[in-house]
Order: structure tokens, then sequence, then C-alpha cells
């Protein structure tokens, strides 16, 4: 339904560079052989597993030499996207890990650090536990290197919904501790404390900007859009370039008004539609279904992963990011292989 919604935005929308929306759309489709892929292979979710806790060393690593400006001087891939965190009297840059920009770095890495988390949980031996521990830590560290603001909103409300999905108890020690780590770092860290306090509309007004451009667009065509991951392409055409500003991309950064300007109410409600779809089997299969020791952890993290997309996607456009997509459809199609063999 969503990748017939998004076709037929495309086909009635006047002409515009089709490769890329077109590509997206075959993401879309990878769902399948991915779903069947974990139906045959099962043994294949150990392997993202442990990818995810390598990667939890590598990249945490990498964010925090990218953060201090350690790479500048190697004028490498490392460094290409490095942007100065700005209202900081310090060299310091947002860490981007090995994507393009900072927001989906941290969004992929959210992904990482469900999985890992979910995994703790459930694990009988102490050492695995300190092993996911730890995984889970560099998974945040690397988030907080990266700056981005909403993937930190994400975050926090995932972890609650996962942490109180396994235990509700333990909500309250995971609030004391969230609480005295947050006002360490508001308190003695000057860069944390600003992008916690720009966290506000009157802080953003290039996002709002885009915002309303997205509304005008939806008002334009609002049964079947400007044609899917047509934003940028038809930007100028409802706003003078002079209005714009000149150093912050050209996107609606939020995905859900994307899919309103974009695909129409035709669109949006398909998008809709498949969030309701995921989130039912995935709260039907936690709550009524008699799930594996080895099974119960990925229904875990895909449940708190794919919420903290679903957050995260408020502050950008997350759907059209192949680094942020990708995570989601290769969980989606992990749990989709577990709960397809339930319903049969």
């Amino acid at each position: 339904v969503l990748s017939g919604s998004i076709l037929v935005s495309i086909i009635l929308a006047e002409p515009y560079p089709l490769q890329k929306p077109l590509e997206k759309v075959g993401y879309l489709f990878a769902l399948f052989p991915f779903t069947y892929s974990f139906q045959r292979h099962p043994e294949q979710r150990e392997k993202i597993l442990n990818s995810c806790l390598f990667f939890s060393v590598l990249l945490s690593g990498l964010a925090a030499g990218q953060f201090l400006g350690l790479f500048q001087s190697w004028h490498s891939y490392l460094t290409h996207h490095s942007k100065l965190l700005s209202a900081s009297g310090r060299p310091f840059f947002l860490a981007t890990g090995l994507t393009f920009h900072h927001t989906p770095f941290a969004a992929t890495l959210t992904w990482a650090f469900h999985i890992i988390l979910a995994h703790s949980f459930f694990s009988r031996s102490s050492r695995k536990q300190v092993v996911f521990a730890t995984g889970a830590v560099l998974c945040v560290l690397g988030i907080l290197f990266s700056c981005s603001r909403g993937v930190w909103v994400a975050l926090f409300f995932s972890t609650c919904l996962s942490v109180g999905l396994f235990n509700w108890k333990k909500l309250i020690p995971l609030a004391v501790l969230g609480g005295l780590s947050f006002l360490v770092l508001f308190s003695v860290v000057p860069e944390f404390h600003t992008r916690i306090l720009s966290i506000q509309f009157s802080e953003n007004p290039e996002r709002l900007l885009l915002w309303k451009t997205a509304l005008r667009m939806f008002q334009d065509t609002p049964f079947f859009g400007q044609g899917y991951h047509s934003f940028g392409s038809r930007l100028t055409s409802f706003i003078r370039p002079e209005e714009l500003y000149p150093n912050f991309p050209k996107e609606a950064h939020n995905m859900y008004l994307d899919f309103l300007a974009t695909t129409g109410i035709v669109g949006f409600f398909s998008f809709c539609f498949f969030i309701a779809q995921v989130l039912t089997n995935l709260f039907r299969a936690w709550f009524h279904f008699h799930l594996s020791e080895s099974e119960r952890p990925w229904i875990l993290a895909t449940l708190g992963g794919f919420v903290a997309f679903l957050i995260a996607g408020f502050f950008d456009r997350h759907f059209y990011m192949s680094q942020t997509l990708v995570p989601n459809l290769v969980a989606l199609a992990i749990t989709s292989s577990i709960v397809s063999a339930y319903k049969h």
C-alpha cells in the first residue's frame, strides 16, 4: 500500500528528477527477501548482534575523535562532512561517523543501542551482560558526540519504553541514573547545556520556515502531493531563494510533513497505516506470543528502535535516508520472520 501510494504520487506529479525517488521505493521491497532470508537462516540474527557490538566500539571511538577534532589534519572522508559545533568557544565538531551527516549517524547508532540493550536484558551470562552493557554505553557516547538533539530526545523516550516493557520497576533507577547524568552534563559541559536549551521553536527559525513551506506544498496538491522525494526540487517554487538560510539543508526536516507535502493525503495515510501495522504486530507479539528466549530480545529491540525512528522523524527526514531506512528494514525483517512463524 505504501509503495503503491508513493508510485502514484510520482506518476501524477509534474516532472522532476525520478532516480532517487524510485530507488527509495526499491528499498522498501527489500523487506521481502530480507524476511525470507531470516526465516531460512535465523542464525543470521547472531551476526547482526555481533556487528552491533563491533560497531559500538568502532563508531564510539570514531565519534569521540571527530568531536574533538583529532582527524582534522587528515583531510580524509572522516572529516569531509565535519561541521563546527555552533555556539561553542572550542573547536568541537559534530560527529558523523561513516555517514554524511551527524543526524543519520546518531539515528543509526540508536538501532545498535536498542539491539544491544535488549539482549543485555535477556542474557543469563554475567560476562555477556557486562559486554552488552559496555556496548550500550558506547553507543550512547557516540550519540552524545553527534550532538543531534532530535536523536537525543528519541533515545530518551524509546529507552524508557524498552525498559518499561521489560520491567517497569527498573524505570525508577533508570530515571535516577539518567537524571543525574543529565544534570552533570548540563552543569559541566557548556556545549551540552547550549544544545539542550536550543530545543525550542524560537531557536530554530530555519526549520519552522521549511515546515511552513511543506504545508503550503500540501495545500497546493492535497490528494497526491508534489511527488515523492521532491521537496528540495519544488522548494524555490514556494519560497523565494533569498528567504532560505544559505547553510541549512533544503529539506523538510520532518518526515511526516515531507510525506504530506510530497505524497498528499493518500501517501500520508498510507505511511500512517504502515506504522500502525508495524506497531500492532510488534506489540501483539510482545504481549500475546509465547516467544523463545532468543526471539524476545529482537521484538523488544525493534519496538525500541522503531519508536526512536518515529520520534526522530519529527526533526528530520529519516525515512528518506538510506543510512536510517536500511536498519529499519533489517530489524523489521527479523521480527517479521518471527511473527509470521507464530501466525502460521
